[in-house]
């Protein structure tokens, strides 16, 4: 946790709690390296764009995939590796995907990307 408040130029409590709707108490312990609930560590990886999976193994519990959220860290990702948001277009809403479904999804947003020049490596 903390090199996302030093990533974020020393990021206050309480800009944090405003980003990520998780209480002063939990983030105080958390930035002293305890361990919060499931759902605490995920709220605070949504409210950052990180990815939830990476941070709830990071916190000791196991992942979980979903079509939804293998969608968005994907598209979060690759809006990192090209410097723009990518929005999810597709004919089936997210929250519908499999997780095949999106795995397939973006390697289709990514030939996509590559076509267009936007990617490279």
């Amino acid at each position: 946790m903390r090199r996302v408040f030093d990533a974020h130029g020393k990021l206050s409590l309480e800009q944090a709690r405003l980003k990520t709707k998780v209480d002063h108490q939990t983030l105080n312990r958390m930035k002293k390296g305890e361990v919060p609930r499931v759902d605490k560590v995920e709220a605070f990886a949504m409210g950052f764009k990180l990815d939830v999976n990476e941070w709830r193994q990071l916190a000791g519990y196991d992942p979980v995939e979903s079509g939804t959220q293998i969608l968005d860290a994907g598209l979060y990702r690759l809006s990192q590796r090209v410097g723009e948001l990518i929005p999810w277009q597709g004919e089936t809403p997210r929250e519908k995907l499999t997780p095949d479904q999106a795995r397939q999804a973006l390697a289709e947003v990514e030939e996509d990307l590559r076509e267009q020049g936007k990617l490279t490596d």
